[in-house]
């Protein structure tokens, strides 16, 4: 076979190799399939809030309109995060029962007392009202200060704080050193009331113990003490609401930065409360916290900026949720409820709706609320309240914003001397002529000292 044979035969053989090799590429390739568009789904609604993993919450209502002098008032709609502890379900609305605060000593070894009686807080239900403040000065309740450390044990506690007897031993003809604070507490829980333990010690402030400052520690341990108690021997618990501490402020006792107080005070006894509420298989209670330094005054709270510091500390902190800001309002030139009257060059329309609009827009920025605890007017026993009608108006105006949970106007000297108890004008003032005291006389009422404070809901 000569070279040209040769050479053709290679050829053939190398093309018919190449074609093989084409014809197996082409048959093991992957066919491509034909296959119909699906466009997605759009939601036919936008979300209204953000996802939960979102850094900071989405307000649940939007900032108060711009205040008009003549403006219109209607019911608003109570938001989600509106407490609900309460029996008519609306706004909550009463008064602040006093007695246990009295004295202002820092020992109670010292202490000198009135007590709050089954027919003062009769009296109360009576009127409408669904929520009582219970003031009471820390060096009452325990029988010797407790320190950062100190270990829970009934025995820590003193006998105006609690009492071996279930029922209120408490008698309106002797309200002196008689009765104790849990007795009255749980009688108004069994009446359906909510009631604001408030931590109250209006002269010697952050010194209520022997007169030395209270560190955060001591200030954190006090309050899971005082919510371990509740919760293990308070039936309906879940209805008290714990108010950290009255009108924080440096007068007669220490000073502090704004920042300690919000992070180390009310952070710290925040946790510190959640910490035993889970220990013990409890819901979270409401807790009331306030601003340092401004006597809690709400006139204040954005002028001054502690409002925010505090609200940026509760949201840092991730301790907003069953929060409420604690808020006092008085009418007078200083705002202090010690002027009579309300000043209407300090104390009007344009200024208190203002105050609301910025607290509400501010709030709503954190999802939260406010109650006003304490404040009134002073009308003195003899003269007419000439300007006490702005009182009733502002009540009217922040129970009707949506950022406004409720209030406890002060004193628990609102009526006919609360059918007998010495407490209708104050400890000591149970003369049936000053029917109506001092700071009742604004406050629609019948000649018997009746009042309806659903009005105000």
């Amino acid at each position: 076979m000569n070279r040209f044979v040769v050479g053709l035969i290679v050829t053939d053989a190398v093309l018919l190799i190449v074609f093989i090799v084409l014809l197996l590429v082409f048959l093991l390739l992957p066919k491509k399939t034909s296959t119909t568009y699906t466009p997605p789904v759009v939601p036919t609604t936008t979300p209204h809030t953000m996802p939960t993993s979102s850094p900071s919450p989405t307000p649940t209502y939007s900032p108060t309109p711009t205040y008009s002098p003549t403006p219109t008032y209607s019911p608003t709609p109570t938001p989600t995060s509106t407490p609900t502890s309460t029996p008519s379900g609306g706004k909550l609305v009463g008064i602040n029962v006093a007695g246990f605060d009295s004295g202002n000593y820092t020992s109670v070894s010292q202490a000198q007392w009135s007590c709050t009686s089954n027919a003062q807080i009769d009296w109360v239900i009576g009127n409408k009202m669904t929520i009582i403040r219970m003031p009471i000065i820390p060096a009452y309740i325990f029988e010797t200060p407790p320190t950062g450390t100190t270990v829970y044990s009934d025995s820590l506690f003193s006998k105006i704080w609690t009492n071996t007897t279930s029922t209120n031993t408490c008698q309106s003809s002797q309200p002196w050193n008689n009765g104790s604070y849990i007795q009255a507490l749980q009688y108004a829980l069994n009446q359906g009331l909510v009631v604001i333990l408030d931590a109250h010690a209006n002269v010697h402030h952050l010194c209520t113990f022997g007169g030395n400052p209270m560190t955060p520690a001591v200030f954190v341990n006090m309050w899971q003490l005082l919510a371990e108690y509740i919760i293990r021997n308070v039936k309906g618990h879940d209805r008290v609401y714990f108010e950290l501490f009255n009108e924080p402020v440096s007068d007669n006792c220490v000073d502090m930065a704004t920042s300690t107080w919000n992070q180390d005070y009310v952070v710290g006894a925040i946790q510190g409360i959640r910490n035993v509420e889970k220990s013990l298989n409890s819901a979270n209670h409401w807790i009331l916290a306030t601003t340092w330094g401004n006597w809690s005054g709400v006139h204040a709270w954005i002028s001054d900026d502690t409002l925010q510091g505090l609200l940026q500390a509760l949201q840092q902190s991730n301790a907003t949720d069953h929060i409420l800001i604690a808020g006092h309002q008085y009418c007078d030139s200083n705002f202090s409820g010690i002027g009579q009257d309300c000043d209407p060059n300090a104390f009007n329309e344009v200024a208190y709706h203002q105050w609301i609009q910025d607290t509400a827009s501010l709030l709503s920025k954190y999802n939260m609320q406010w109650m006003m605890t304490e404040g009134n007017v002073n009308c003195g026993y003899t003269q007419p309240c000439t300007n006490g009608s702005l009182y009733v108006d502002w009540l009217k105006a922040i129970l009707a914003s949506p950022s406004c949970a409720g209030a406890t106007v002060w004193l628990s000297n609102l009526g006919s001397d609360y059918q007998g108890s010495a407490m209708g004008a104050g400890p000591g003032f149970a003369n049936e002529t000053q029917q109506f005291s001092a700071y009742s006389k604004v406050y629609p009422h019948t000649s018997d000292g009746h009042y309806d404070f659903s009005m105000f809901t």
